[in-house]
C-alpha cells in the first residue's frame, strides 16, 4: 500500500497552475474557484482576506522501532496556510508557539509507558514540535501515538516495540591459556538477539557484572586489586572490558564469569602455566622468562635480536651468527672508512668525524655528540663510562601510549576508498540525484530536500560529514600497548654494571581515534576534552580474519626491537609494525556507525544499503504527483531504480577496495626516543617521556614513515610517545 505523505511546502512549486478565477471582493460564493485571483471565499463572500488554516504535518519517519524501557522521539511540522489556494511563499509559512497535544490511540497502554516530560509541547520557530515517549518495559507491542493542534487535521505514528532479547559475545576464547605474573584483557560485548539468533544492534550504557569465582587466590583475580568481582559499563558500541592478574602460581581452570539482568551468563576459563625459557612455545613477550623474548612464537635470549645493521645503534652492526649488536672495528670489519673530510664519505647522509672515519649521520663526530661523562668511539657509537651507578635501569614492564600522525602518508589511498561511498551519499543526502524527466525533473530534484529531511535522520548526515574528512582521523591516531625491556648486566669493562643496550618486545592492545561531530558540546567541547570523540579499536596479534570482520578486532603484529640507554635518554631503533589496513578501515567505519546511530546500525554496509530509503522516495513522488493531478499521473518510475543502483555500486566499491591483497598491509617504520625520569630514589626509571605533556617533543618523538601499497611517506614530526611503570 502507498503511503499518502503530503509536502505543503512542495505544493508552492506547482500552485500557480492551479489558481481559479471568479468574481471580485464583496460577491456571493461557495468556494474560493468563485472569487477573483487573490480573492478567498470566507463568510459566503468573495474578501482578499485569506482565512487562515493550521496544517500539521510529521516532520521525520512515521514507523519507529524501538526496545522495552528505551524513549523514541517524535516530530511534526506546522505551517500556517491561507486558504485552499495556495499562491505565494507568504501564505504558507512556519507557525510558532503553537501548542500541540500528544496522547495514545486507544487509551494509556500501560507498562510504564508515557511522555516523561508531559504530554504537551510547543511548535518552536521553524513551527517543529517533539514529543519524547518512554516506550514501557512490555516488549513484541506497537504503540499507536498521535499529536493535534487545533484547527488542524491530527498526525499519527507507529513504534514497534522489538522483544528484549540480549546476548553477550565474548571477544576472547573461551578458554583461555596464559601464564604468571601476566595482566590478560577480557572483552565481551552485550547485544539484542535477532529472532533467528542471530545478533543484533549492540547495547550501551548497560550495566555487566564481571566475578572472579571462588575468590582471590595465589594473587590471581580481577585488576585493579586484585578482586573478585567487577561492574563494567558497556560503550557505544556494546564493548566491556576488565583485567585479569594471573598471579604467581600455575593454576587450570581459573573462571571469569560475566553476567547482566536478562542475560544468560558466559564464562572464560583461564588456564595459568609457568613462562616458558629457551625453545618455549610462546604468544606475547610475558609468555617468556624475564631475558627471553618472544620472536617467531619462539621463546629466545634477549640477546639475540638484530636482524640487520638497522636494529642496531649507531656504530653498531648486526652480527649474523650470534643476532647481536656488536661495535665497528674499521680494521677488522671493513666499514667506517677512513676520511680527511666529509666529501671523502659516499653513502647517504655519511659524515666524517673527528678521529677520520666516516660516521652515519645519526653517529657522533666527537664526545661533544654524546651525554656527559661517555666517549665517541672513531665510527660514530656513543660509549658509556665504567661508573654502574650512572646508567638508567629501565629493565621490565611498560605501559605505553602512542600518538601518531599518519594523515600524509595516506591521502591517495583514502581517496580512493571512500570516494564512491561519499559520491553516493551526497547524491541522496546533498539532494544532487539528477532525474532526467522532461518538465518535472527538475520539480522532483527540488523535492528530495524535503524527502531528505523528512526520511533521513539527523546522525546519518553527521556520519556523511566524517567520511568526506576521513582523512583527518589519522591526525590523531592513539595506540595503547604493554613493552617489555631487558637490560643485561655487563661485566667488560669492569666493574660490573646493567648493559646500556637493551633489547625489547611490544604488544599494542588498542588504537584510538577522534571524531569532533561525536561531542555533544561540538568544537568547543572537544578542543577542551577530546575523550568525549574517542572510539577505541581492538588490536590483536593472534588474529587471522578476512577484511569483513564481526568481531571488530584488528591484526597487528609488534615486532622484537633493540635499543640503547643513552644518559638521560631511552633509544629505541628499527621498530617495524605490521596493521591490516583492510580490518582497521573496517573497523572504524562499523565503530562509527554504531556510535553515531545508537546502536541501530551494526555495520557499515548495512547502513548503507537499509538506511536510504530510495522505496520511501518513489512512494512518496509518487502518492505527491498522484495528488496534485487528481489521480492522472500516479507513477514516476526510476527514482528508486536510480537510489538503488548507486548504493549497490557503493557497496561494490568498498569490497573492491578493501579486498585488494596490495593494499592489506600498512608498515610502520620507525626509531623513537625518551627521556626518563624517576620518581624514587635510586637510578631506576619509573617514565619515559612526559604523560603530562606528552605533545612535548624535548620529551620524546618518534621518527619514521610508513610503507603502504602504492602509498607512503613519513611521520608527521609531532608524533609523540610515553610510557609508564604503574598502569594509570
Amino acid at each position: 500500500m502507498q503511503k499518502q505523505i503530503i509536502f505543503p511546502s512542495l505544493l508552492l512549486l506547482l500552485s500557480l497552475s492551479f489558481a481559479g478565477c471568479g468574481a471580485g471582493t464583496g460577491h456571493p460564493c461557495s468556494e474560493d474557484t468563485d472569487c477573483s485571483e487573490g480573492s478567498y471565499c470566507k463568510g459566503g463572500q468573495c474578501s482578499d482576506l485569506p482565512p487562515m488554516k493550521l496544517l500539521l504535518e510529521p516532520w521525520g519517519a512515521l514507523q519507529h522501532h524501538a526496545y522495552p524501557s528505551t524513549e523514541v522521539t517524535l516530530k511534526v511540522v506546522a505551517y500556517r496556510s491561507a486558504g485552499k489556494s495556495i499562491d505565494d511563499d507568504a501564505h504558507l509559512t512556519p507557525a510558532a508557539n503553537e501548542a500541540v497535544a500528544w496522547f495514545f490511540i486507544g487509551g494509556d497502554p500501560g507498562d510504564g509507558a508515557g511522555f516523561p516530560a508531559g504530554a504537551s509541547s510547543a511548535t518552536d520557530a521553524n513551527g517543529i514540535a517533539q514529543m519524547t515517549v518512554n516506550v514501557g518495559t512490555a516488549q513484541s507491542r506497537q504503540l499507536m501515538v498521535r499529536a493535534a493542534a487545533a484547527g488542524a487535521e491530527s498526525s499519527a505514528f507507529t513504534i514497534t516495540v522489538g522483544r528484549d532479547d540480549r546476548q553477550f559475545e565474548l571477544l576472547v576464547p573461551t578458554v583461555l591459556d596464559t601464564v604468571i605474573n601476566r595482566s590478560e584483557r577480557l572483552r565481551i560485548r552485550l547485544v539484542r538477539r535477532m529472532q533467528d539468533g542471530a545478533s543484533g544492534p549492540p547495547v550501551a550504557g548497560a550495566s555487566i557484572q564481571a566475578e572472579f569465582t571462588g575468590g582471590v587466590r595465589n594473587g590471581a583475580g580481577l585488576d585493579p586489586g586484585p578482586t573478585s568481582s567487577a561492574t563494567l559499563t558497556t560503550d557505544g558500541a556494546g564493548m566491556a572490558s576488565v583485567r585479569f592478574k594471573t598471579g604467581t602460581a600455575a593454576q587450570s581452570g581459573y573462571q571469569v564469569r560475566f553476567s547482566a539482568t536478562g542475560v544468560e551468563s558466559v564464562t572464560v576459563t583461564l588456564d595459568v602455566a609457568l613462562r616458558g625459557s629457551g625453545g618455549a612455545d610462546c604468544q606475547y613477550f610475558t609468555d617468556c622468562q624475564p631475558g627471553y623474548i618472544c620472536d617467531d612464537s619462539t621463546c629466545l635470549p634477549a640477546a639475540a635480536y638484530c636482524n640487520g645493521d638497522a636494529n642496531c645503534p649507531s656504530g653498531y652492526f648486526c652480527n649474523d651468527t650470534t643476532r647481536q649488536c656488536e661495535l665497528i672495528n674499521p680494521t677488522l670489519d671493513g666499514v667506517c672508512a677512513s676520511c680527511f673530510d666529509d666529501g671523502d664519505c659516499t653513502s647517504a647522509g655519511e659524515r666524517c668525524g673527528d678521529a677520520g672515519h666516516c660516521v652515519p649521520a645519526d653517529g657522533c663526530i666527537n664526545n661533544d655528540g654524546c651525554p656527559d661523562a661517555w666517549t665517541c668511539d672513531q665510527c660514530g657509537a656513543c660509549l658509556p663510562s665504567a661508573a654502574p651507578d650512572d646508567i638508567w635501569d629501565v629493565n621490565g614492564l611498560w605501559f605505553t601510549n602512542y600518538h601518531f600522525d599518519i594523515s600524509d602518508t595516506l591521502p591517495g589511498f583514502l581517496t580512493h576508498f571512500v570516494g564512491p561511498v561519499i559520491d553516493f551519499l551526497n547524491l541522496v543526502f546533498a539532494a544532487q540525484l539528477q532525474i532526467n524527466i522532461p518538465i518535472v525533473g527538475d520539480i522532483l530534484e527540488a523535492m528530495l530536500n524535503a524527502l531528505v529531511e523528512q526520511y533521513i535522520p539527523a546522525w546519518a548526515r553527521t556520519v556523511v560529514s566524517i567520511l568526506a574528512d576521513f582523512i583527518h582521523l589519522f591526525e590523531n591516531m592513539e595506540v595503547e600497548g604493554e613493552m617489555f625491556i631487558v637490560q643485561p648486566t655487563v661485566t667488560d669493562p669492569t666493574p660490573e654494571r646493567l648493559s646500556t643496550n637493551v633489547t625489547g618486545q611490544e604488544d599494542w592492545t588498542s588504537a584510538q581515534f577522534f571524531v569532533v561531530s561525536f561531542c555533544p558540546g561540538g568544537p568547543a567541547q572537544f578542543n577542551s576534552d577530546p575523550s568525549c570523540g574517542q572510539f577505541d579499536i581492538i588490536l590483536d596479534s593472534d588474529i587471522n580474519v578476512n577484511y569483513s570482520n564481526d568481531d571488530l578486532i584488528v591484526d597487528v603484529e609488534v615486532d622484537p626491537f633493540t635499543g640503547q640507554v643513552m644518559g638521560d635518554t631511552l633509544r629505541l631503533y628499527g621498530r617495524n609494525v605490521e596493521f591490516d589496513m583492510s580490518q582497521m578501515l573496517t573497523v572504524m567505519l562499523d565503530v562509527i556507525i554504531q556510535i553515531a546511530s545508537n546502536g541501530a546500525y551494526a555495520d557499515f554496509e548495512t547502513f548503507l544499503v537499509d538506511a536510504i530509503p530510495c522505496e520511501d522516495f518513489q512512494y512518496a513522488i509518487d502518492d505527491l504527483f498522484c495528488d496534485i493531478t487528481d489521480g492522472n499521473v500516479c507513477s514516476v518510475p526510476g527514482i528508486e531504480a536510480i537510489c538503488d543502483a548507486a548504493a549497490i555500486a557503493a557497496v561494490n566499491a568498498l569490497h573492491n577496495t578493501l579486498s585488494d591483497v596490495r593494499l592489506k598491509v600498512f608498515d610502520l617504520e620507525f626509531d623513537q626516543r625518551a627521556l626518563i625520569h624517576n620518581n624514587a630514589l635510586g637510578h631506576t626509571a619509573s617514565i619515559l617521556g612526559n604523560p603530562d605533556n606528552p605533545r612535548s617533543t624535548t620529551e620524546s618523538a618518534i621518527m619514521g614513515g610508513t610503507e603502504f601499497g602504492f602509498f607512503g611517506g613519513e611521520l608527521d614530526p609531532d608524533s609523540w610517545w610515553f610510557g609508564l611503570r604503574d598502569r594509570d
